[in-house]
């Protein structure tokens, strides 16, 4: 699955998350999967924004993380897997 460049997915409202710390604990109701999501992956999850594009998202992620330029592949890649895991839609 690939994701669309011009706009970011939304969190699907089905998903619980629970911030702990510097960690975001996902836990999808429909499926019963939990998921712990690390600082960076925390970050990327409490800023998808449908109305911004992944590039968009990638520079406000790089306010927060100032070497997070370096890893936009990864940040896309954590979108995707997201989305894949019906996490975001």
């Amino acid at each position: 699955m690939t994701i669309d460049e011009e706009r970011c997915p939304a969190r699907d409202v089905a998903v619980e998350a629970v911030t702990l710390g510097n960690e975001t604990v996902l836990y999808d109701e429909r499926s019963g999967t939990t998921m712990l999501l690390n600082p960076s992956a925390s970050v990327v999850w409490l800023l998808l924004d449908p109305d911004l594009s992944v590039s968009q998202l990638i520079a406000d992620v790089s306010e927060i993380f100032p070497a997070v330029e370096t890893l936009a592949a990864e940040i896309r890649q954590t979108v995707t897997r997201f989305r894949s895991l019906g996490l975001a839609v």
